[in-house]
């Protein structure tokens, strides 16, 4: 097919296929800020009421910047062309039919050597190809704070005679270590996954930002999140990607993994088995930040990762202790800060290797 042709009938579904049946290029198409829905009609999703309407002809011999234009100009509709494992954002002065031939996590530079023109002395790589920063906002409403205070039992003692003697009161003025992994500086997320009370609508918020402080994708539905365990990702793929255009390539998917069992790993050492009381502060709200770069932000390579420090003293707080990760990269939280706590509950519990076992509640 030397080309096709696109009208407002089309759904978005098609387009995309037909984009990479023909060029082998991902084409991402929104609804104005939001990726649109696949089984929108370009119609329905249009931003530009100044459109012209019509039918487009898609050659390969067009550059990605005359297509992109032409989309918005004809139907309205805002797209970006992205390399066929829509890792990075094509860049303009490549022609459609040059897409297939970019190899998989391609650089800026890479790019460059298949651009169709370039003006002499022109540097190749513009300004505005430069990866941009971006800013993830998350308030959790259904977070808890927990905090771990390791039980010291002396040898030979009988540990359930200890156990038995411990009452709420005995433990008021006990330093508690961090609740992550008895080290300070670790990286643990909460992230709320329902909250209690019908004052709250959402369990949580999550905006990104770019550097202009434009929103540009946000979400109030927890189940748009991408809660992955590392040890069952590769085996679960499709229950985290429904669609196979939104699906990273598999090089990418086992870099990811790679990531997140060695993140895993590291956080299964951090913490030492033996008895413990934790404390549980219940519907606290915790707000998070974090900082990426790309050329465009992708909510596809928003995962968050199952961290196993706390998984059983989580066992009916509605939250889960969690890496958030963006591509192949777990990041950094900024801003940690919770708002006002409604009461704490205290328990006894043992910690084995991979899992917090609760004893009882303490009085």
């Amino acid at each position: 097919m030397a080309e096709f042709k696109i009208n407002g009938h089309m759904k978005v579904k098609t387009l995309k296929e037909l984009f990479f049946n023909e060029f082998e290029g991902t084409l991402r198409v929104y609804d104005g800020k939001k990726l649109a829905d696949d089984e929108a009609t370009l119609a329905s999703i249009r931003s530009n009421e100044g459109a012209k309407g019509g039918e487009l002809s898609c050659r390969a011999s067009r550059t990605v910047g005359k297509f992109e234009q032409e989309m918005w100009d004809v139907f309205g509709i805002k797209v970006q062309v992205a390399t066929k494992d829509n890792w990075v954002l094509v860049l303009d002065g490549i022609t459609l039919s040059k897409i297939k031939d970019i190899p998989n996590y391609a650089k800026k530079e890479t790019m460059e050597e298949f651009l169709s023109y370039q003006r002499k002395n022109e540097p190749l790589l513009k300004e505005s190809s430069n990866l941009k920063k971006y800013t993830i906002k998350i308030s959790t409403k259904g977070a808890h704070d927990i905090m771990c205070g390791l039980i010291d039992i002396a040898d030979g003692a009988n540990a359930e005679e200890v156990l038995d003697c411990i009452t709420s009161d005995d433990i008021d003025n006990w330093d508690f270590e961090p609740h992550d992994g008895l080290e300070s500086s670790i990286n643990i997320e909460y992230i709320g996954s329902q909250c209690i009370g019908d004052e709250y609508e959402s369990p949580f918020e999550l905006e990104v930002l770019d550097n202009e402080e434009n929103v540009v994708f946000t979400t109030d539905n927890f189940y748009d999140l991408k809660m992955v365990h590392p040890n069952s990702f590769l085996e679960n793929i499709e229950d985290y990607y429904e669609n196979e255009d939104e699906k990273p390539n598999d090089e990418l998917l086992q870099r990811m993994q790679k990531v997140m069992l060695e993140q895993y790993e590291k956080d299964a050492k951090r913490i030492h088995e033996g008895y413990y009381v934790l404390v549980i502060d219940e519907m606290k709200w915790q707000y998070m930040e974090f900082e990426i770069e790309d050329d465009e932000f992708n909510p596809n390579k928003l995962l968050f990762i199952s961290n196993p420090n706390l998984e059983g003293a989580c066992f009916d707080s509605y939250t889960d202790p969690c890496h958030v990760m963006y591509g192949d990269k777990i990041l950094e939280n900024l801003v940690d800060e919770g708002g006002d706590d409604y009461g704490f509950t205290r328990y006894l519990a043992k910690r084995n290797k991979d899992w917090f076992e609760i004893i009882r509640e303490l009085d």
